[in-house]
């Protein structure tokens, strides 16, 4: 399977960082794995947005990535949004085993996290950076706003599915919804 590979791509990625003890090595591998996966279509994509980020962000932490910055990385809040002019506004929310319902969380998550990438940008001062794949993940507020949006999407993951554990959810996800995979 495809999302396999892009799987596989990410764990080599975190654990070659791991054996060189060198957490930006991570993020120098995941330039072209990001740039790759946001110049599909979204037909295109084996991974959809929620799963690709949350494995982003899995492996960028087992990379040892939040070190690089003094005290880690901690998730913006609601109001933080509200500061920066871009409330947060998602609505929708997934029902138990409706995969449609999951879906349409993660468009519309998807839709909100593109006009927050130039939200956070222009608060933070790094408007261009945060919209090219390439560069947005050198800076720490790209990976707040992406802890903060796995934090959604973990919610809504238990709506979806009210057993086991994350990893576990995502992993049955790839298994059950194989054809479905590239919608959430």
């Amino acid at each position: 399977m495809s999302h396999s590979i892009l799987t596989a791509s990410l764990k080599s990625a975190a654990n070659s960082s791991l054996d060189a003890g060198n957490p930006m090595l991570f993020l120098d591998q995941l330039e072209s794995i990001h740039q790759n996966w946001h110049q599909r279509t979204f037909n295109a994509r084996r991974l959809g947005f929620l799963v690709f980020h949350w494995t982003v962000v899995e492996a960028f932490k087992r990379a040892k990535c939040p070190s690089v910055w003094n005290g880690g990385i901690r998730p913006f809040r609601p109001k933080d949004f509200t500061g920066f002019g871009w409330s947060y506004n998602v609505t929708i929310r997934a029902a138990n085993k409706d995969i449609d319902s999951l879906a349409d969380f993660s468009l519309a998550i998807e839709s909100w996290h593109n006009d927050a990438h130039m939200a956070v940008g222009n608060a933070f001062g790094i408007a261009n950076d945060m919209m090219d794949p390439r560069v947005n993940i050198y800076h720490r507020e790209f990976w707040r706003l992406h802890y903060f949006i796995n934090t959604k999407f973990l919610r809504e993951l238990r709506r979806y599915d009210s057993t086991g554990s994350a990893t576990k959810k995502i992993e049955q996800l790839e298994a059950d919804q194989h054809m479905n995979l590239h919608r959430i």
